[in-house]
């Protein structure tokens, strides 16, 4: 809008111009044409000074009409010849009448032009802008098209490597899982009577006692010792764990460390004697405190507790001492 305003605008000075410029033309060849007109002829003069005389009165009527009679023809042929010689400046006031209409004509149809130019200028240069918005339209459209595809084919870059470290994370597990803890297949037969063996006083004592005469087991061996599933076994020592039947460690490659409180105790207290301690040393020191070897563990008092069917080793409340295998 602010651009067909200022052509508006433009188009109006210009026919302001163009009818100053026409006037002024036309004032000049008027001027002109009146500075051309002859000034009357002496004989229109002595024939108006004869006519004064005779009404003032003559020296004679005879005379008088006589004299009359020459002045009138004299007057008449001044007139005539006055006339002839006129005529041409007439014709050339004409033609400069004509040349004004003609002028007056041309002005009209310029300013009518110049309008219509301005009009086609303002026009074009309303499509310009027009098309100048659209194209800066376009193009911004076309880059966030673009950003947006980019943005896309990043997140779904991100979500398959997501996916896939997911799946190999997952993998790993359960083939690690596998590998340690091993696949026991059981009849379904067999299962409940199991379970329910496995569950009884008589069998869990066997299986807390098979832990501590063997000081080191596998997990999997245990599993298939009670007939239990390797994540049954794996419950059943943390739960045994978690009451203070059974301490030790459970290293990642499947097996179970039994310590007694007694050697966990004296590694507590090598530890707190030297102050810090290096792995290495503390490694060497373990391995001279707690005894790995396979040691039968003594039968359980007759007429105990559940608690007291532990070994001697099970006594005391020493504090734990996490020790890697």
């Amino acid at each position: 809008m602010d651009q067909q305003a200022q052509a508006l605008y433009l188009a109006a000075g210009l026919l302001v111009v163009v009818a100053a410029l026409a006037m002024l033309v036309f004032i000049t060849l008027r001027t002109k044409r009146r500075a051309d007109e002859p000034e009357p002829p002496p004989a229109v003069g002595r024939q108006q000074a004869g006519a004064a005389g005779a009404a003032r009165g003559g020296r004679g009527r005879g005379v008088g009409r006589l004299q009359a009679g020459v002045r009138r023809r004299r007057a008449a042929a001044a007139a005539a010849a006055a006339a002839v010689q006129a005529q041409p400046p007439s014709d050339a006031g004409s033609s400069d009448g004509d040349n004004d209409e003609e002028a007056g004509v041309d002005a009209a149809g310029g300013r009518r032009a110049h309008a219509r130019e301005a009009r086609r200028d303002g026009r074009e240069a309303e499509r310009a802008a027009r098309s100048a918005r659209d194209a800066k339209r376009e193009a911004y459209d076309e880059r966030r098209q673009a950003k947006d595809a980019e943005r896309e084919a990043r997140e779904a870059a991100e979500e398959a490597a997501a996916a896939e470290r997911e799946a190999a994370r997952q993998a790993a597990d359960d083939a690690e899982a596998a590998k340690w803890m091993g696949q026991i297949s059981l009849d379904e037969a067999g299962d409940a009577g199991a379970d329910a063996a496995a569950n009884g006083p008589g069998m869990l004592q066997a299986f807390v006692n098979y832990i501590v005469e063997s000081k080191t087991v596998a997990l999997e061996d245990l599993a298939a010792e009670f007939g239990l599933r390797p994540q049954e076994a794996i419950e059943r020592v943390r739960a045994l764990e978690a009451e203070g039947r059974l301490t030790g460690v459970m290293d990642d490659r499947g097996k179970f460390i039994y310590i007694s409180r007694e050697e966990m105790a004296a590694v507590a207290e090598f530890i707190t004697r030297r102050g810090r301690v290096a792995i290495a040393e503390l490694a060497a020191q373990s391995a001279q405190l707690i005894d790995l070897n396979l040691r039968i563990a003594p039968a359980p008092a007759a007429g105990g507790s559940e608690r007291q069917l532990l070994l001697d080793d099970l006594a005391g409340d020493a504090p734990a001492v996490a020790v890697e295998g």
